[in-house]
């Protein structure tokens, strides 16, 4: 399952931005996702829209 988790502080390349997080809960420890706020909004408004057919 694929669940937001918090907002991570980015730090080096991305010049301290704030980042939208998803990470498998199944697994705490594994990888992680990091999106760009605008990344990320572009996603939503992308499942709102149906893009991605229905779950």
């Amino acid at each position: 399952m694929l669940a937001s988790s918090h907002k991570y502080q980015a730090g080096g390349l991305t010049g301290g931005q704030d980042l939208a997080g998803a990470r498998d809960s199944t697994d705490p420890r594994g990888p992680g996702l990091r999106f760009a706020p605008a990344e990320w909004r572009a996603f939503v408004a992308s499942v709102r829209a149906g893009a991605f057919g229905t779950f």
